[in-house]
C-alpha cells in the first residue's frame, strides 16, 4: 500500500508546516483502521469534517476520492489485514527485521 504522503491527493500540502502534515495524516490513517466495510466509509466523512474548518481543500479532496480510497473495504477482512499490513511488512524486510 502506498504511503499516504506519496498520494497524488495530498502531495499538494506538503509545503504546509509539518505539524499540519502529521494531522493530516494521522486521521487519514483512521480511515483504514475501521473494521468493517461500513465504518471505513462513515469514517471518510468523520475525517472530512473534522478536516473542513482548516484544511477545506484536503476535506474536499477526502469526498471526491472516497470511492478509490475505500475501495479496500468490499474485501474480506483477512485480505483487509493483508493489504493494510504489507507496507509495514515490506519495511520491516527492507530494514533487516
Amino acid at each position: 500500500m502506498a504511503e499516504i504522503s506519496s498520494s497524488p491527493y495530498l502531495q499538494r500540502f506538503s509545503t504546509r508546516p509539518q505539524g499540519q502534515a502529521d494531522m493530516v495524516a494521522t486521521a487519514i490513517r483512521t480511515i483504514f483502521a475501521q473494521p468493517t466495510g461500513p465504518m471505513v466509509r462513515d469514517q471518510v466523512e468523520t475525517v472530512a469534517l473534522m478536516l473542513q474548518p482548516l484544511l477545506p481543500a484536503v476535506a474536499t479532496m477526502l469526498r471526491d476520492a472516497k470511492e478509490e480510497i475505500t475501495a479496500f473495504a468490499d474485501f474480506p477482512e483477512t485480505h483487509r489485514v493483508r493489504v493494510l499490513g504489507t507496507k509495514s511488512v515490506n519495511g520491516a524486510v527492507e530494514q533487516g527485521g
